[in-house]
């Protein structure tokens, strides 16, 4: 993996040539930061926001996103804020509900009615559906992520957060 991720991600989006910045630089987070320029945007975005010491730097330091649960769950308020992920869910009718609405009244299934649907024959949730396609633009990985989401549910991962 290490070989090949360098290969396909260096000297792309502040990856330099030559380097483990295509490994180093991983998908990491709940939505999978990737490549060193957003390791550097989302440390600057959370500083600013007063949310992350200003000790802590992603960039210098990527692996923190995957150590601490709090990082993991920073580096996806970032990305959604920053990408305004939800333009991308318009085209599935499924997850208008959703719309203007904050990331954590997206998942809490119980207070927004969330219902089990099937899409591209998966049975997942409107909420990570919703989720789906506002982060990637489509259902790739869907049946993963539907069972990623059944499986921190139960385990009460985020109950403290």
């Amino acid at each position: 993996m290490h070989k090949n991720t360098n290969k396909n991600y260096n000297n792309r989006y502040g990856n330099r040539p030559n380097t483990d910045d295509g490994y180093n630089f991983r998908g990491r987070g709940l939505l999978h930061l990737t490549l060193r320029d957003n390791y550097h945007a989302c440390t600057r975005y959370l500083h600013n926001q007063g949310w992350l010491s200003s000790d802590i730097d992603f960039e210098a330091q990527p692996q923190l996103v995957t150590d601490s649960g709090v990082y993991a769950l920073l580096s996806a308020v970032y990305y959604w804020n920053d990408r305004k992920c939800y333009p991308n869910a318009k085209k599935h009718q499924e997850v208008l509900i959703f719309k203007g609405k904050h990331l954590y009244e997206i998942i809490d299934d119980e207070a927004n009615g969330n219902i089990i649907i099937t899409k591209e024959n998966v049975n997942t949730t409107k909420s990570v559906l919703a989720i789906s396609v506002s982060v990637n633009g489509g259902t790739n990985g869907l049946d993963d992520r539907t069972k990623q989401h059944a499986r921190i549910k139960s385990q009460n991962i985020f109950k403290d957060f």
